[in-house]
């Protein structure tokens, strides 16, 4: 279930990405694109080796953050919303030096391949329904959006080429074990079975009542002798681990809230316990103790090989991104304004005042 939910937030963050992605045209086509829009500010944003990126973009992503900040009654403050435009216009110039340096060394996708990435695409929200639901929310449609997800394949071939030949040797995994070694352990755990009795929100007293009455004739039958749990649990438990006999695996203290933690804890193995939570009554056997543990090199010898190359691998992005930045002619017409941003920390008393003309970002 947690994979399936990061799959979808993190789908829904790639298609607000996209849907708000330049749209390259000429200086020109971008006058033309902003003509129509409110206020003084008209024009590309910016240009990369002369070609302008639209307002049209920027504007709308703008809008969508401030509105969703709006609705969750927390309004974002003006040095927020200068530092979050400066933020999307720099995205928005880094994927125009992508699509160029894609274009000038002939990184495209297929028909095929880029089939094949829609159908994957879509299938990162778990269903059709949700799929469409999201394109709704953002004001776009399958024809907007499509193209734009074809238009990210060159740049994924492009970044991976960027790290081809990334790799992890036998003393980067030993260094990166000795320098986080106090973090590499394995807490004291107790492996947990449980019968969970649900107690709806704001239920009246006389259901709560009669939940906890069910709660302790269910504790009598677990506690009797040869008492068999598992049947119990798939008997009574309204649990998400009812299908595995009521076990929740081995779980550090930390992880369970005080009331239950403090009730499971100073149980010896096979003992049985009923817990009050917020949500439910539990009752609660310790099946298994697990003490704290120092993980050796070669149990995390796996894990750490992983985080290492991931690092290097972004790592790697960050410098070629760098440096065709560096090697395109950029030019930002668009920025936050400075003054609102200096103002976010206001000088102490034994402070100056901030400059009269602070040095423009990025000089």
């Amino acid at each position: 279930m947690r994979q399936r939910d990061a799959s979808i937030i993190f789908a829904s963050a790639c298609l607000c990405f996209l849907v708000f992605a330049c749209r390259r045209g000429t200086e020109q086509d971008a006058d033309q694109k902003s003509a129509g829009t409110s206020g003084a500010a008209k024009g590309p944003i910016a240009r990369v080796n002369g070609v302008a990126i639209p307002r049209e973009p920027l504007e709308k992503q703008l809008a969508q953050v401030l509105g969703r900040s709006a609705q969750s009654g927390r309004e974002m403050k003006p040095q927020a919303r200068e530092r979050l435009k400066d933020s999307i216009v720099a995205r928005l110039v880094e994927s125009e030096v992508v699509r160029q340096k894609a274009a000038a060394l002939g990184v495209v996708a297929s028909p095929e391949e880029e089939a094949e990435h829609w159908e994957a695409y879509k299938k990162r929200y778990g269903s059709e329904e949700a799929f469409r639901a999201a394109i709704e929310r953002l004001g776009t449609t399958v024809d907007e959006l499509r193209p734009q997800v074809a238009g990210e394949l060159p740049r994924q071939k492009l970044l991976g080429q960027a790290v081809e030949g990334v790799t992890v040797t036998p003393d980067e995994v030993k260094a990166y074990y000795e320098r986080n070694k106090l973090r590499l352990v394995d807490q004291q755990g107790v492996r947990l079975s449980e019968i969970v009795i649900r107690v709806p929100p704001n239920a009246p007293p006389d259901e709560k009542a009669e939940k906890k009455r069910r709660a302790e004739e269910v504790l009598k039958k677990a506690t009797a002798k040869k008492a068999d749990f598992a049947k119990l649990v798939a008997e009574y438990s309204e649990g998400p681990a009812k299908e595995r006999g009521g076990d929740i695996g081995f779980i550090a203290r930390n992880q369970l809230g005080k009331p239950q933690a403090d009730a499971v804890w100073p149980l010896k193995v096979g003992e049985v316990r009923l817990v009050e939570t917020p949500t439910a009554y539990v009752i609660a056997k310790k099946t298994e103790e697990r003490p704290a543990h120092q993980k050796t090199l070669e149990e995390t010898k796996d894990q750490i090989e992983h985080t290492v190359l991931t690092q290097k691998r972004q790592q790697a992005i960050r410098d070629a991104l760098a440096k065709w930045k560096s090697e395109a002619k950029i030019e930002i017409l668009e920025k936050g304004d400075e003054k609102i941003i200096a103002g976010e920390r206001a000088p102490g008393p034994s402070e100056p005042p901030p400059a009269a003309n602070p040095t423009p970002a990025g000089t």
